[in-house]
């Protein structure tokens, strides 16, 4: 197995435990399992700062180290999760919660574009899947397990990012007031 396979591999699996994980949390949050929801919420914020940070470095692996183009639906989800990176880490590191409802806007707005994404590649024949600037968005450079794309590894973490946030706890400024 060569390297980029090997790393795919373990960005796949991640994105399938991420995946895992989001729907425990929202299955507990929803399902008012406040053990649980208790138990990850010291870390959810700091968890959603690591996720964001890993997926903005995975997606310039894959551009920047193997050299796959990004389509145009991925330089979108790129501008989400690359804020993402951004203000979660500067607000952890501030201790500042109040970005909260900035970084949930900003997961829940990848989210969605990473799933209208998805539905192109795997409904091709739908329409609407041209995209401007000569990579097509319905293209696949790795697809793994049948069904793990690099559109479907963002979603994954999107869907962890918007778990993690709303567990977080909701003060209007830092964790040092909880």
């Amino acid at each position: 197995m060569d390297s980029i396979n090997l790393i795919s591999t373990l960005f796949s699996l991640g994105s399938i435990l991420y995946a895992i994980l989001g729907t425990v949390i929202i299955i507990a949050y929803l399902g008012k399992k406040t053990a649980l929801i208790e138990h990850i919420r010291p870390f959810a914020f700091q968890g959603s700062a690591a996720v964001a940070l890993v997926a903005m470095l995975g997606s310039l692996y894959y551009s920047d180290v193997v050299g796959f183009l990004p389509c145009e639906y991925c330089w979108y989800q790129r501008i989400a999760m690359y804020s993402l990176a951004g203000i979660l880490t500067l607000a952890v590191l501030r201790n500042e919660l109040i970005i909260r409802p900035y970084a949930l806007l900003l997961s829940v707005s990848g989210f969605f574009l990473s799933l209208w994404h998805l539905r192109i590649q795997w409904l091709p024949s739908s329409g609407h899947h041209e995209c401007k600037g000569g990579v097509p968005c319905t293209g696949k450079y790795i697809e793994m397990f049948g069904f793990i794309t690099i559109p479907f590894m963002a979603l994954s973490s999107f869907f962890l990012i918007i778990s993690l946030l709303l567990i977080t706890q909701s003060n209007n400024s830092s964790f040092s007031e909880e």
